[in-house]
């Protein structure tokens, strides 16, 4: 028999919601539930499973959508239900790393550099090292955060930026030297320093994994390779990984997003769960035609 609260969902979202243990990835297309699917997870985990809300981690893209959903599930489930993190992939790793500090010649009152700090102090370095003739400022910045979102901090690992290789990682190692002294952090650092602790870090990296138990990804066709890379950490040793995606609808690709992370995640976890759900409440049938 369904449990009660679980009513509101159709058949689909409900053989999505009651996987327990295990990596999960859940295909769905607009109007579909995801968010629905999502939120009543987190409530069929905490009210029907007894789990610690506390071992919950609720991952998305923008302030309005972790807000959305955590207050869809304290709707579910009552506001004494504290979480042990629903937020951004960027507020969680300030989060950690502002929880582990000190980490990297950094303390837990760092600052964090905005798109505009970003392009001052870029714009000052190119003028410094006297580059100005051989890199533009925004394509600066372009390889700067390619470098950390795609190629994990390595700019020597890739040829993809052709002659300018040599200038490209001069540029990228000063940045980061100019960041380190000024005690700051970049957005993009948010996550890549916060992949690092957890790789080089095996006493963070078992106390975080003894902390959370349970990880589930909104949107997960516009993640990129760090924020993939730092899921796998992440869930290492349980795997109980509940991604949610849709490969039609990635808004993200000018930020690095690699919609091909979900072919990836069957790839990486190969006993993962697979549901579709194919029903769209938004749209007419015309439109979706």
């Amino acid at each position: 028999m369904a449990v009660s609260f679980l009513d509101d969902l159709n058949q689909d979202q409900q053989r999505a919601v009651r996987w327990f243990n295990g990596p999960a990835l859940v295909l769905a297309g607009a109007g579909s539930g995801k968010t629905r699917c999502l939120t009543y997870r987190v409530a069929y985990l905490i009210k029907e499973k007894k789990v610690d809300p506390a071992k919950i981690v609720l991952l998305t893209f923008t302030n309005k959508a972790a807000s959305q959903m955590k207050s869809r599930v304290f709707n579910l489930v009552g506001r004494s239900s504290s979480l042990g993190f629903v937020g951004t992939f960027h507020s969680f790793g300030a989060f950690l790393l502002r929880r582990f500090a000190p980490f990297d010649g950094r303390d837990k009152n760092f600052v964090i550099y905005d798109g505009q700090d970003n392009k001052a102090l870029i714009r000052d370095l190119i003028k410094k090292l006297a580059l100005e003739t051989q890199i533009k400022l925004n394509e600066g910045r372009f390889y700067i955060d390619k470098i950390k979102r795609s190629h994990l901090g390595q700019p020597d690992s890739s040829d993809d930026f052709g002659p300018k290789k040599e200038i490209v990682s001069l540029l990228f190692k000063q940045y980061q030297q100019e960041l380190k002294k000024n005690n700051a952090f970049d957005f993009n650092d948010l996550l890549l320093e916060t992949y690092f602790l957890l790789k080089q870090n095996s006493q963070v990296r078992r106390q975080l994994e003894a902390e959370y138990r349970f990880f589930l990804v909104d949107e997960y066709q516009d993640t990129n390779n760090l924020q993939y890379q730092l899921l796998n950490i992440l869930n290492k040793k349980r795997a109980n990984l509940f991604v949610v995606g849709d490969f039609s609808q990635s808004i993200y690709s000018f930020r690095g997003a690699d919609y091909r992370n979900i072919n990836r995640f069957l790839k990486d976890y190969p006993h993962c769960q697979t549901f579709k759900l194919p029903i769209n409440y938004r749209s007419y049938p015309q439109i979706l035609t």
